[in-house]
């Protein structure tokens, strides 16, 4: 299946703290700078240098600290399946559309 991906970046200055809340399924990753990752409830420490990323699996929250300045990527995944099935519903909706042919307008009313 496809995936469409926003991005969205944040600059940090030194010490700078981040809080991102219910960010299930997005991927974290240091542009620049140097990003010390906490997630709730998992015990480890986690350094981002420049280039490499994290997946976040669960809601929990994360707090992201700038160990220097920094660049923050937040990668927003989105299924490609729900935009499929809303353009299908529209393209089903203009294909049911019933108009008259342009031959069954009078012609004054063609201009």
């Amino acid at each position: 299946m496809a995936s469409i991906v926003q991005e969205t970046r944040f600059d940090l200055a030194k010490s700078e703290l981040f809080a991102l809340s219910d960010i299930q399924d997005h991927v974290l990753s240091c542009g620049s700078g140097e990003l010390w990752i906490t997630v709730d409830g998992d015990r480890r420490d986690i350094i981002l240098a420049p280039g490499e990323s994290l997946r976040i699996e669960s809601r929990v929250p994360v707090v992201i600290t700038a160990l220097r300045a920094s660049t923050l990527n937040l990668l927003h995944p989105q299924a490609a399946a729900s935009w499929k099935a809303r353009m299908f519903g529209v393209l089903n909706a203009l294909s049911r559309w019933k108009f008259p042919p342009l031959a069954s307008f009078p012609s004054p009313m063609i201009r």
